[in-house]
């Protein structure tokens, strides 16, 4: 996986490019909420507590993001009922042995939907988080630094790779 770039910015005080975060495209473009680095915050706030920032995206790459989270969930549900049905055809029955054979099925067939959930394409995720600041982390250099250029950041040595 590509590195990531950082960028630390006040809370309340950010502006985003007005272009699409997934593939710079320019046009009409939607708010989508993204959400949290879970590799790096351990104990995201809740809800109400924070709320999670919108970046920009157009239209074609906001409705491919909903889709790829739709057809995760689809995965995890088939996952569910292939689980069943094979207890339902090897007639498994009740008991402590054949719970835990469909429990250990049902995992194994929804890990693919779990995977394309958390695992898909995320251009912006947030890194860091105090009370005065927020870290995002960018998939896309330009993407980051344009972001860096509205909001005012001057970018630290070797952050973002050279042109």
């Amino acid at each position: 996986m590509a590195s990531r770039i950082e960028v630390t910015v006040p809370k309340n005080a950010h502006q985003y490019p007005t272009r699409c975060a997934r593939c710079y495209g320019g046009g009409i473009l939607t708010s989508r909420k993204i959400g949290f680095d879970t590799s790096k915050v351990k104990d995201p706030p809740k809800d109400e507590e924070f709320i999670l920032p919108e970046i920009p995206f157009c239209k074609r790459c906001a409705t491919w993001q909903v889709r790829i989270i739709g057809f995760g969930a689809v995965l995890i549900g088939l996952g569910i009922l292939g689980a069943f049905a094979i207890d339902i055809k090897l007639n498994l029955g009740s008991g402590r042995i054949s719970e835990w054979i469909v429990t250990i099925v049902a995992v194994i067939l929804c890990i693919p939907g779990y995977l394309v959930t958390q695992y898909r394409d995320k251009t912006v995720q947030i890194s860091a988080y105090t009370n005065e600041t927020l870290t995002f982390s960018f998939k896309r250099a330009d993407y980051a630094a344009q972001f860096m250029k509205v909001n005012h950041i001057r970018p630290k040595p070797g952050q973002l790779p050279p042109a």
